[in-house]
Order: C-alpha cells, then sequence, then structure tokens
C-alpha cells in the first residue's frame, strides 16, 4: 500500500508542476551586538517564570502565549516603557495548545515554569510576534553554579558569556554544566577532523580547535556589563526600523483574507526545549506554495530558493497568485505586508524581524496545514551580494528566504524539542541574518542537507547526491564571525591588508563542506588573487593546493590555509578566493557548483617586496652620520610603542665604539611624518624600549629625535616609521655621537713620540678650525703632541693605514689651542690609497708641535695608525736602507724631475717632487750613515 504522502504526490505534481530557478541563505533576526540590544529595548530585567498560558483569540483565533514573569530585579527603564509592577506578562505569538493544535512562528521562545531569565524587551503597548529585541538574542536564562549555587547568565540556546568587546557579546558552545566557576562545553557536531596536508608549494594547513572550558561572566558581571552600555552613547544602526510609523510598502503586501475556523480555549500542552538544529513537522509532498505576483522582483528569489531546496530532496512547487494571503489554510509568500497588516492577520507587529514565518499543524511534530512566509517592508532587499556586503542598512533576500523555506518544510518549528536560538555549532541557514559573511544564498550547509533529506526520506525523491561547499566565515562559539588573513587583526579596520609578492599568506578559519551523501575523494582547495568578486580558475594562483584524501558525508572541517601570495601578481588590491574542487581543478564537477567558491570580505593589497630591514631581525648595520632611507612598501611590525602609533617600519642596528651620547634624528629630506623608537638589542628582537619620540620641537614637518646615553660594545636597535598606516617615503637618518674620548679637543692633545698609534675617530667630535691646505674642515679629529726628537722634519702618516678619508695637519704648539701656525698638512696624497694623508712639517729640537688625524667629511670615521717619524734635513738615504749610496743615487734618477709620493723615489727632503734640492742632499751627505 502507497504511504498517503506518496498518493498525494501524484495529485499534486499534476497542478504545481512550475520550473524554480536562480538563487538565496539564512535569517529572519538580524544579529545584534549587546549594544544594540540594550539601547533598542524599553525595559530589561531578571525575572522567574510564574505562569504561562496558551490561548486562542477572539478576533482572528490566533493562537498565543501569555508568559508570566514574577520576582522582578528591573536592570533599565526606557522612556517608551508601559508600567512595570511586581509582575510583568509578555505576549509571543504562536503556541501549542492541549489537544495538539498550534502555530509555529520563527524564533519563538519556550519557557518553564520556575526558570529565571534575565530579558531585553519591548514594553511599549505595541503586541510583537516576540517582543524581545532580536526575538532569542535579547533573552539569557540564569543558571547556577553546581557546586558554588552563583548564577550565571546563558543565552537561549544554554551559550555563556565569556566577554563583552566594542559592545559585542563573546560566548561559548553549548554549556552542559557550569561547576567552581568553569563552564563545561560541547564539542561540535558533524564536524570532519581530518586536516589537509599543504601540497606542490602551498605552505601548511592547520584544524580549528575549539575549546571546551571556559570561565564566564557571572549574572553580576554580566549585569554591570549591560549598566555601562546603556550609560554609553547608543548604537551607530538601530535594529528597530520605523518603529512609530507604517512602512509605505503596501502596494507590495497581498490582501489579507482572515481565518474561518472555530476552536475553543486550550490550557498549554507540555514543551521541552532543546537548542540544537532539528526538525518537527512535515508537509504532505508537494509542499505547494502560492507565489507573488509573477511581475514582482521576489518572485524568481522564492523560486529560486525553492529550487535549491529540491535540489537536496525534492519538496517544493508553486501555484500563481490568487491575489489575497492570510490565515486561510494555503501555504504562501506573503510579500511584504506592513505592521497594520500583520496585526489584521497574525496579530502581532513586526519588531526587530526581517522576515517571518507561521505555520499551522493539528499535532507535534506532524503534518502541517499552512506555512506562510513574509517579509518586513521596513528593510530594503536587494538580490546582489557585493551590495548588501558594502552597506550594513541593505539586506541581501536571498539568505532570508532560504532560512524561511526552512521554516517552512519543518526546520525547527519550535516544537518537540527544537527551539530556534540562533546558537548552533554547525553552519547552517538557520541562524541569525549576518550582512558581513560572504553568503550568495545558493546552496545549504552540511547539516541543513542531513536534516531535510532524514525529514523526509523516503517519501521525497533525493536530488543532488554529491556536493562540496567552501565559505569565507565559520562557526565562532554558536555564531557566525568571517574568515580572516594573518594581518586582519582590527575587526573594525575595512581598509586593505597588505602583503607583498611572494609574502607567505594565511586564510585563517575558512570552511569546507560536504553536503553529500557519499564520501569524496582527492578533494582539493586553491587559493586565487582576483580584481574583483568573481573567482575563477583564470585569476592569479597562489602555488599548490591543500588536499583531503577523503571528505566524509555531510560533514564540515574548518582551520588556517598557508600558502605564498604569487609572485606574478601586479601590485594592486585584490580580493583573496577559494575554489573546492573534487577529484581536479574543475569547480563545476558536483551537483550544485555556484557554492563550490568564495572571497574574502575584505581585500588585500598586494604590494613589490619589503625592504630587507623590513623586519627586527633583518636590521641593516648603520654608523655614526648619515644613511639616506627609504620605508616603501614596509609592513607594520613590532611592539606597540607609548608615545606614537609606528607603522611601516624598518630597523637598523647600531655598535657604539664608546660611552657617549647619541643623537638620533629624522629631521631633514623627510617625505612622511616620522616616529623613532630606540631599543637595547638582547639578541633575539624582544628587546627593551629605550625612548622613543613623535614630532620633536627641534624639527620641522613631523620629524623626530631622541638623545640618548648609550654604552660601548652595547648594541642597539634603531626603528623608524611613520605615524600613519600605509605612508612611506624617504628620510634621512642621522646619528651623530658625542663620545667620551680623551684626546677629542686640542686641550687633552695625547703625549707621544716616534712610533705607530692606532687612531680611531668614530666618537670624535670636531673642534678644530677649517684649514685650507689640508683642503678643508678636519672633521671628527683627534689630537696628538710631540717633542721634536730631531733637527729636520716630521712625517705624520696614515698612508694605506686608514679605512676612511684622512686628512693631517701639524701645528707648532704655542699659545692656546687648537694654534694658528701651521707646519704641514696633507689630504690625498699621492700614492696613498684610500684618500690616506702624509703630513711633512720642519721641526726644531726640544719644541712641542700639535699634530690633528681626521675625516675628509663629517661622515668620514673609523680606525686608522698614524705614524710619526723624525729625519733628519741632511740625510740623503732615499731607499731607507740606512746609508747613502748609489743604490739611492739609481732611484733618484729613475724619478728625475717627477711628482713621487712623498718621502718616495728619491724625493728626500719630502716635498713630493725629485730635484736638485734632493740631488743636493743626497751629495752632500754621500757615503754617510743616517
Amino acid at each position: 500500500m502507497l504511504h498517503p504522502r506518496l498518493l498525494r504526490l501524484g495529485l499534486t505534481s499534476l497542478i504545481a508542476g512550475a520550473v524554480l530557478f536562480t538563487n538565496p541563505v539564512a535569517a529572519h533576526e538580524p544579529y545584534l551586538a549587546l549594544n544594540q540590544i540594550a539601547h533598542a529595548s524599553d525595559a530589561v530585567m531578571i525575572g522567574t517564570v510564574r505562569s504561562i498560558r496558551v490561548y486562542e483569540t477572539d478576533e482572528t483565533r490566533m493562537i498565543k502565549t501569555d508568559v508570566t514573569f514574577s520576582d522582578l530585579d528591573v536592570v533599565h527603564i526606557g522612556d517608551r516603557s508601559q508600567d512595570v509592577g511586581d509582575e510583568i506578562t509578555l505576549t509571543f505569538v504562536g503556541g501549542m495548545l492541549a489537544d495538539g493544535r498550534g502555530v509555529s512562528v520563527c524564533d519563538q521562545p519556550h519557557f518553564a515554569e520556575g526558570e529565571r531569565w534575565m530579558f531585553f524587551a519591548l514594553n511599549d503597548g505595541k503586541g510583537y510576534v516576540n517582543p524581545f529585541v532580536g526575538g532569542p538574542q535579547g533573552m539569557f536564562r540564569i543558571v547556577t553554579d553546581e557546586s558554588t549555587g552563583i548564577p550565571f547568565p546563558v543565552t537561549a540556546g544554554r551559550c555563556a558569556v565569556v566577554d563583552v568587546q566594542d559592545g559585542a557579546i563573546q560566548s561559548t558552545p553549548e554549556v552542559l554544566f557550569i561547576r567552581d566557576g568553569i563552564a563545561q562545553c560541547k564539542s561540535p557536531e558533524r564536524a570532519a577532523p581530518v586536516t589537509p596536508r599543504a601540497m606542490d608549494g602551498a605552505i601548511s594547513a592547520a584544524t580549528r580547535h575549539i575549546e571546551t572550558a571556559h570561565l564566564p561572566l557571572t549574572l553580576g558581571e554580566f549585569r554591570r556589563e549591560v549598566e555601562m552600555l546603556l550609560a554609553g552613547p547608543g548604537p551607530v544602526e538601530t535594529p528597530l526600523r520605523d518603529r512609530d510609523a507604517e512602512p509605505a510598502f503596501s502596494k507590495w503586501s497581498k490582501r489579507a483574507q482572515k481565518s474561518v475556523q472555530t476552536v475553543d480555549d486550550h490550557a498549554p500542552a507540555e514543551h521541552h526545549p532543546r537548542g540544537t538544529l532539528c526538525a518537527c513537522g512535515y508537509h504532505d509532498l508537494y509542499a505547494v506554495f502560492e507565489q507573488v505576483d509573477n511581475s514582482w522582483w521576489s518572485f524568481p528569489e522564492n523560486n529560486q530558493g525553492m529550487f535549491m531546496w529540491n535540489e537536496y530532496i525534492d519538496i517544493f512547487r508553486y501555484v500563481n497568485n490568487d491575489g489575497s494571503w492570510g490565515d486561510n489554510g494555503d501555504n504562501e509568500f506573503g510579500g511584504f505586508p506592513s505592521n497594520s497588516d500583520l496585526q489584521d492577520t497574525w496579530e502581532s507587529s513586526w519588531g526587530t524581524a526581517i522576515a517571518k514565518t507561521f505555520v499551522r499543524f493539528d499535532s507535534v511534530c506532524g503534518e502541517f496545514d499552512e506555512a506562510d512566509i513574509v517579509f518586513n517592508p521596513a528593510y530594503t532587499f536587494v538580490t546582489d551580494l557585493s551590495q548588501s556586503l558594502e552597506d550594513s542598512n541593505l539586506v541581501h533576500y536571498q539568505q532570508v528566504v532560504m532560512h524561511e523555506l526552512g521554516h517552512a518544510w519543518g526546520y525547527i518549528t519550535n516544537l518537540g524539542g527544537c527551539n530556534e536560538d540562533y546558537s548552533y555549532s554547525t553552519h547552517s541557514v538557520m541562524h541569525a541574518y549576518y550582512n558581513f559573511i560572504v553568503e550568495n544564498g545558493r546552496g545549504v550547509h552540511a547539516g541543513d542537507a542531513q536534516l531535510v533529506r532524514a525529514n523526509y526520506i523516503p517519501y521525497g525523491a533525493l536530488g543532488v547526491t554529491d556536493d562540496l561547499g567552501v565559505e569565507s566565515y565559520y562557526v565562532l562559539n554558536n555564531g557566525y564571525d568571517i574568515s580572516r588573513t594573518d594581518r586582519d587583526t582590527d575587526p573594525g579596520d575595512t581598509s586593505p591588508t597588505v602583503y607583498h609578492q611572494g609574502a607567505p599568506i594565511t586564510l585563517e578559519n575558512v570552511s569546507l563542506e560536504n553536503m553529500g551523501i557519499s564520501t569524496l575523494f582527492n578533494v582539493r582547495a586553491r587559493v586565487f588573487f582576483s580584481s574583483d568578486q568573481t573567482i575563477n580558475n583564470s585569476d592569479y594562483k597562489a602555488p599548490g593546493y591543500f588536499y583531503w584524501d577523503q571528505f566524509i558525508p555531510e560533514a564540515w572541517w574548518t582551520g588556517d590555509l598557508t600558502t605564498t601570495v604569487p609572485t606574478n601578481v601586479p601590485p594592486g588590491d585584490y580580493w583573496v578566493g577559494l575554489i573546492v574542487t573534487e577529484d581536479g581543478e574543475n569547480y563545476e564537477v558536483d551537483g550544485i557548483p555556484q557554492n563550490n567558491k568564495t572571497f574574502l570580505t575584505r581585500k588585500v593589497r598586494i604590494n613589490p617586496p619589503p625592504p630587507v630591514n623590513d623586519e627586527c631581525e633583518g636590521a641593516i648595520e648603520v654608523v655614526s652620520g648619515i644613511t639616506t632611507i627609504d620605508t616603501s612598501y614596509s609592513y607594520t611590525g613590532g611592539p606597540a610603542i607609548p608615545c606614537a602609533t609606528i607603522t611601516n617600519d624598518v630597523w637598523f642596528r647600531y655598535v657604539p665604539p664608546c660611552d657617549g651620547r647619541l643623537t638620533i634624528r629624522t629631521c631633514d629630506n623627510a617625505t612622511f611624518d616620522t616616529v623613532l623608537a630606540l631599543y637595547r638589542d638582547n639578541g633575539n628582537c624582544n628587546s627593551p624600549l629605550i625612548e622613543c619620540n613623535d614630532d620633536h620641537f627641534s624639527c620641522a614637518n613631523g620629524g623626530s629625535r631622541i638623545l640618548e646615553t648609550i654604552v660601548e660594545d652595547q648594541p642597539y636597535l634603531i626603528r623608524v616609521g611613520s605615524n600613519q598606516e600605509g605612508q612611506y617615503g624617504t628620510v634621512d637618518l642621522e646619528l651623530h655621537l658625542d663620545g667620551i674620548v680623551p684626546n677629542d679637543f686640542c686641550s687633552g692633545a695625547m703625549l707621544v713620540g716616534e712610533g705607530s698609534y692606532d687612531v680611531d675617530n668614530r666618537c670624535a667630535s670636531t673642534d678644530g678650525n677649517s684649514e685650507s691646505c689640508a683642503g678643508g674642515q678636519v672633521y671628527n679629529d683627534l689630537w696628538y703632541r710631540i717633542v721634536a726628537p730631531c733637527d729636520g722634519k716630521l712625517i705624520a702618516s696614515t698612508c694605506d693605514e686608514s679605512d676612511f678619508d684622512t686628512r693631517i695637519v701639524i701645528y707648532l704648539a704655542a699659545g692656546a689651542c687648537p694654534g694658528a701656525i701651521k707646519y704641514g698638512c696633507s689630504d690625498d696624497e699621492l700614492g696613498c690609497g684610500n684618500g690616506t694623508s702624509i703630513a711633512v712639517g720642519d721641526i726644531s729640537p726640544g719644541r712641542h708641535y700639535w699634530i690633528r688625524v681626521g675625516g675628509a667629511t663629517d661622515l668620514e670615521r673609523g680606525e686608522a695608525v698614524l705614524t710619526l717619524t723624525c729625519r733628519e734635513d741632511d740625510c740623503g738615504d732615499a731607499n731607507g736602507d740606512g746609508s747613502v749610496d748609489f743604490s739611492d743615487l739609481e732611484e733618484l734618477l729613475e724619478n728625475w724631475q717627477q711628482s713621487v709620493p712623498i718621502g718616495q723615489g728619491g724625493d728626500v727632503n719630502y716635498d713630493g717632487v725629485v730635484d736638485f734640492d734632493d740631488l743636493n742632499i743626497l751629495l752632500d751627505s754621500w757615503n754617510d750613515d743616517c
């Protein structure tokens, strides 16, 4: 014998064979932050359920439920609120009578006598489908710690509150119990535990770990958070649309038709709520829905929603609009009824709801008599996902219609243990409406597919049996949050996150699902970079892919995928997308390819590679002087500093050659507003901050300066950045060290004799005069004093013995420092490399002379060897062997009348030219030892 559903199936198929096509997924209440809920409420109270009364009204025979709360603790009363005495009775549309008849409405809550609740209510004298702000989002059950008896609030779905951040609740998974202040929570359902492998150039993958033990807020702590929110400013966007005015949408709603049923009052039936995804009730197939007029823009969207559910199991058909809607025994899309129309038909107002589904039935979890879907005209609906992502005032219609059709076939009808609370541990079209998730409404999720099949098999024909999906959002403690890249750390910032070509990039908490009934093999996920939101195989593909050997049916996976930005991506802004495939690269091979692609809600900006010293680990060694730096395309890295925001920074390492006072400046030639920070380098880039500065008074145009005492040979890190993200440029980084050097000044000149002396002017200052005979100023100079040991010439040389360009001046040490009588000068001596010098001065025995050694410019600092030699005037020893003979004459004649390095090639009088003066000295000292 055929089942009655199958008998009816043959009849209805003859009258409802219309083709269904094009688009939707989620919602009837928008997701609301606690700050929005609190400020929209007329009354915030804590109360105990004293009584529950389910009844049928006289006017429309609508079934309603009155819940009376006593033992009230008033947290807040708004200006609109009605009087509140010792008790308050709130009325909800829907309920179940003792004889099994009833009406189920989206987000209809259920209570038991004796339960204590904290609730955020609309108490302005109007009737609402659900008088709680945000439906179940505005109600918190009070449970007690099993050990201590301390009260804790949990959501309608039994999720504990662990924090309130930026006005939004941070919650746990569903709580099993609270003991000793610790909430023990359930693990998620139908999670696929297998972590994919990173293949062919992809870097790594990790499965998301979900904690099951949490430290929740007590009721007292949560109440204080609510009171602080109410004392502060209200949210920019209110969840109540046109609260005091009727939206002008009557032309879009079908005319209401009254019910003709006659019934008697009944006592309430027993109900045991349970916060989980489940189904209760069904349609005798097919579920034939009367459509809106086929000229309406919503007509094809409704059909697309029915078509998508039919892709999993064949349920829906439609018939044309007959010009009316209401509580009339027909399944209907009721269009966009105003508050007046809704009140006239279902005795309720819209409140915060986006859409509603009303279901009549005669027995618990039995066949439905009627299911009506209506949409709130106070919202502006769009069919283009990109519009609703960019504007939170727009609602993506396809997401909403998929949610409501779920209710229409029996999904969470608030009966038989089912309870719509938006706190589900899996992806589902039955979550609240989130405007910030990338959801095109094409398809359902793994849990949805499993439940709709279970509810209608074997009476419904299976649709697609193989279906993969990928989402850029995930379930975070029973609500949705978006997937992010690893540089997207500020949820409030919508500007693109910055990466460079070839940089590692992690897509955090992306989700893959198998909606099919078979295990899928060779599942691959690939990352793409696209200039638009249409992700396809022709976009820039990241290296490699992520591979699951197999993916079990009707299950999901959430985790992190790490790869690198393709090096061939031109600089610019891109959407980061994912494509999932089975057994190859073609994402259109499975039954429903529309859900095989997604993209992240926040763009990335791809730049050329950053400077080599972008991170602390790559710090560039610098010395005293001026270094022109370029911060272009640098990232923001390193810890925060107290004096300013520092972004797009680069790093330098400085090792002082001596103790002293170091000046660090970015005052000159800056093309951006700079920020400076100085750290002690402890070798692992976890260094303590010494000092920072932004906009020093001595610098123009946002330049910065740091002055700090430093220690010889102690490494330091210098960090240069901007005070505004995305601001790059060039600047002169100037380091000036006033070191503690004994012979830094003429007055402290070091007493020396003939011989060689180490010179280190890296910490020296400049205190002498500019000397034209030496080529100009002698920078960063050091001073030496010698008592002439001979009658002749003093030769002061750094020739080929210095790592910087030297200048040397010899002064007569007579009078005050630094003296004005010059006895010798040298700069860039002929034959000496690296700009080194040889100075020669005529000296007299016993007299004092100063030798000044420094650099040719202020940047010339380093180490050298100064050699001092005293030569008699009458010595003709040209080759330096200690005697004057034919070998000296031969060397002199080879360079006759040529310029030679001082003291070489026969230049025995040290004037740099070989001539008769040198020959006469040589002949006068012939055969002498000298």
